[in-house]
């Protein structure tokens, strides 16, 4: 059990969490302006239709904090608004960052799963192969976006975890500025071009051709179409599995379930994703640079209350 009081001072993780959110926006705004592009109706209503929901955790936060303090229900709504802001804020950059077109470096990656032994598509026909695996598979890689939003509730609600919960937040912002740094300056269509066995489908196809539109510069107005995750390298899926598995390392009921869901997930950035295989590798780096900075750099300053 977490021993709180009320009024205490906001989690490290929280501030700089703000200030991160802060940066961010400014970055967007520059880039927006910078490269000009517009937002049709429906990518513009799908962009602000998160601020109400984002102002909506952010009042629950304040509410529960100084008006009838529950630190459970604060913490848990001020970690839920700040990864959603977050989230559509990173997404919003990559796609500022594609009409960029940095260099593609699918050549390089492939050469490395080449090197390793590895080999993409035949990862993923063994895996459609297997009715059974592929259905897994497939439901773990679509649990991505659910997982992200019930670990926060999990750990700030039902485990009353708070210390466990802002280390998530960290990992989670950790691995997303690394990968948003590695996309500003590398990016990579993914196995579904490079390799003419790859099995693609459907998800796949509409990327990769918002991807390629967006890069080539004839985008001028966005629709819906144009509103996906475009960082290949590293996969931002694989580190977010590795931050959750890693919030939850002290509950293990909850952390061995969790592995397995997330082993399906992770094999599924190379089955259905379109990931080559260093793509999920090197976010196990990425996570592991998150757990030890997170200790180093907030533990430091901040004991976890028992």
């Amino acid at each position: 059990m977490n021993l709180r009081t009320p009024h205490s001072a906001l989690h490290p993780v929280a501030r700089l969490t703000v200030i991160w959110i802060a940066a961010l926006v400014a970055i967007n705004l520059i880039l927006w302006l910078s490269t000009g592009i517009r937002f049709d109706q429906t990518a513009a209503r799908l962009q602000l239709g998160v601020i109400p929901i984002v102002g909506l955790f952010l009042a629950i936060g304040y509410f529960y904090r100084f008006r009838r303090p529950d630190p459970r229900l604060s913490e848990t709504s001020f970690a839920a608004a700040f990864v959603l802001a977050a989230t559509q804020l990173a997404g919003l950059y990559s796609i500022f960052l594609t009409v960029c077109a940095p260099p593609l470096i699918d050549s390089q990656l492939a050469a490395i799963d080449a090197a390793l032994g590895l080999h993409a598509p035949a990862f993923s026909m063994f895996v459609l192969e297997h009715p059974w695996l592929q259905h897994f598979v497939i439901w773990s890689y679509d649990f991505f976006i659910s997982q992200i939003f019930l670990t926060i509730v999990v750990l700030g609600i039902v485990l009353d975890d708070a210390d466990a919960l802002w280390a998530y937040v960290y990992y989670y912002l950790f691995a997303a500025t690394v990968a948003l740094a590695c996309f500003s300056v590398v990016q990579a269509e993914g196995t579904t071009s490079w390799y003419t066995d790859y099995p693609s489908n459907r998800m796949l196809t509409a990327y990769l051709d918002a991807f390629r539109a967006l890069r080539s510069g004839t985008v001028v107005e966005l629709t819906r179409e144009h509103l996906q995750g475009f960082i290949t390298f590293p996969s931002f899926h694989t580190a977010s599995a590795l931050a959750a598995l890693a919030a939850f390392s002290k509950h293990p009921r909850i952390w061995w379930p969790l592995l397995l869901i997330n082993a399906g997930l992770v094999m599924g950035t190379v089955a259905v994703g379109g990931h080559f295989v260093i793509d999920s590798l090197s976010s196990v780096l990425i996570c592991a640079a998150g757990i030890l900075t997170y200790r180093k750099l907030v533990l430091r300053t901040h004991s976890p209350k028992v």
